[in-house]
């Protein structure tokens, strides 16, 4: 486990690697989500109000009732965010770094604002 949780609640790293965290949907309401191959052709297209589009993902977290969806960060090529969209098949794609529907957040960062962590 890259981090750990003090008995004050305080989080240190313990040789994370650069790229540990996870692209969050920051947008709550109806749009779009696009998904990217690695040569940045789109891979799929789905909308946020789209709950059967959506179940054909299995990100880290999808939750399409709630609109919670977190990708895995494996790592950033160019503009691109490198994510894991099926983590049971291990299939990456990519999000464009400047999607103002998601955003970056360190393992830290995204622990202290869930509700509850999944391990």
């Amino acid at each position: 486990m890259p981090y750990a949780i003090r008995k004050n609640r305080e989080i240190r790293k313990q040789d994370a690697p650069v790229n540990t965290g996870f692209v969050v949907l920051e947008k709550k309401n109806s749009g779009t989500i696009i998904l990217y191959n690695e040569d940045s052709s789109v891979w799929k297209t789905f909308l946020l109000d789209d709950y059967t589009g959506l179940a054909a993902l299995d990100p880290f977290i999808l939750k399409p009732e709630d609109v919670l969806i977190a990708f895995e960060l494996t790592g950033k090529k160019g503009n691109f965010y490198k994510v894991i969209v099926d983590k049971e098949k291990k299939l990456a794609k990519y999000i464009k770094v400047s999607d103002r529907n998601f955003k970056f957040k360190t393992v830290p960062e995204y622990i202290m604002h869930v509700f509850s962590v999944r391990l």
